[in-house]
């Protein structure tokens, strides 16, 4: 199980625009995708996201795979803070955050609009001096 860079060949590069994109890939099949966003150099932050096929949830690929976006965000683009975002009724996505090391900072009320549907939003982030979380990162190739 590694992660691929979808904008970079595979080659880990510091990207010029304003995200990183990986691709989840288990024995080279692409099972989800992993993102640091919304980069801001300046600042030194960006927006971490993740999907997943809904055949390979519940494996601990999120949370690996998030770790090491997280990884290679304080590493390789000299990062410093990354947020991870997502709908209170997610529970499952909330605990991806906490084992990939995020911290909840709180709920956004009825931040997001889904098939006409206001939800709130629970906002998490990660500092580059907060502690490496106890979970295998994936590999970056």
């Amino acid at each position: 199980m590694r992660l691929t860079g979808a904008s970079s060949g595979g080659r880990r590069r510091r990207p010029l625009g304003k995200s990183a994109v990986f691709a989840i890939a288990v024995d080279d099949v692409p099972v989800g995708g992993v993102a640091l966003q919304q980069i801001e150099h300046r600042h030194q932050t960006a927006q971490t996201s993740y999907w997943l096929a809904e055949f390979t949830r519940g494996l601990g690929l999120a949370s690996r795979a998030t770790a090491a976006v997280a990884a290679y965000g304080f590493g390789e683009l000299r990062l410093h803070r990354l947020e991870l975002s997502h709908r209170v009724n997610h529970p499952k996505s909330r605990a991806v955050a906490v084992r990939a090391g995020f911290v909840g900072e709180g709920i956004e009320r009825s931040k997001v609009l889904h098939d006409g549907e206001r939800f709130d939003v629970e906002t998490h982030s990660r500092l580059a001096t907060d502690p490496v979380p106890a979970i295998e990162a994936l590999l970056i190739s």
